[in-house]
């Protein structure tokens, strides 16, 4: 078996690719008679972390597919791809490196990244950065010294942001951003420091402030506050779909099973 792994930049905005992202292809699969399985990892700045519904997935034919919307923004990626057979060994396959070259900042949600927005940073963003460390100082009898019980440093909290939104159309995707994603994901181009270029933020109070414009338009801003928390695990619940899709389930059994990983997949609809 020769896997070939492919990394393909997807910048246009469209139905069935609502923010930039990484379109991954594996061809030279081959499958014996028991269940094979495919894992992708992407690779960047030292960190190894699976590519979000590409883990243990069953290996439906010679060729594998699959979007990486949480991929960072102008730094080298590199993804790794590897099948697994119980009584075969297993074979890897790594891309070229790819950057994602996009200019903007943007705020997706991780586990349906159809629901994602373009946003502008407003300057009293990331104005000021916390980070805590949780512990608690313990006297000791016959020391003069205590000892200090404590845990690590926490990343990133209590960070501001202004997100600075130009017309309806977008203010009404970042509404839907920050409504039901928790945590929503953060992706910046390499420019705006300190953050890291995948930022998963959380923000119990979020407000909205809209501001009428002399010409006839309006800019609205969306003040936060955010903590910075860990990714979270669950799978990709809605996939990204289009009206064609819908119209090719419609067509055929075999069309509507295609569009599952199996039978079971089907009847969850």
């Amino acid at each position: 078996m020769t896997l070939v792994v492919t990394a393909a930049q997807q910048n246009t905005i469209t139905g069935s690719n609502p923010c930039p992202s990484v379109l991954l292809t594996i061809t030279g699969i081959v499958s014996p008679i028991q269940p094979t399985y495919i894992s992708v990892w992407r690779y960047y700045d030292g960190k190894l972390t699976y590519v979000r519904n590409a883990r243990s997935q069953v290996v439906l034919g010679t060729t594998m597919s699959f979007t990486d919307y949480e991929a960072p923004f102008g730094v080298p990626l590199n993804y790794i791809a590897t099948v697994t057979a119980f009584s075969y060994p297993d074979v890897t396959a790594q891309s070229s490196s790819i950057t994602l070259d996009v200019a903007d900042c943007w705020i997706t949600d991780p586990i349906s990244p159809r629901v994602s927005a373009r946003v502008n940073l407003g300057r009293e963003s990331l104005g000021s950065i916390s980070y805590v460390r949780d512990g608690s100082v313990i006297p000791v009898s016959g020391s003069s010294l205590p000892v200090l019980n404590a845990n690590i440093r926490q990343e990133g909290s209590a960070i501001p942001f202004v997100f600075i939104v130009h017309d309806i159309i977008e203010s009404t995707q970042v509404t839907t951003v920050l409504q039901f994603a928790d945590p929503f994901l953060l992706r910046t181009p390499p420019e705006i420091a300190p953050l890291p270029r995948q930022c998963y933020l959380t923000a119990s109070q979020i407000e909205r402030v809209p501001i009428d414009l002399m010409a006839g338009g309006s800019i609205e801003f969306y003040r936060l506050t955010g903590d910075r928390v860990t990714a979270p695990t669950a799978p990709i619940a809605v996939e990204t779909r289009t009206y064609q899709d819908v119209l090719n389930e419609a067509n055929t059994y075999s069309d509507v099973l295609s569009q599952h990983v199996d039978y079971l997949g089907l009847l969850r609809g």
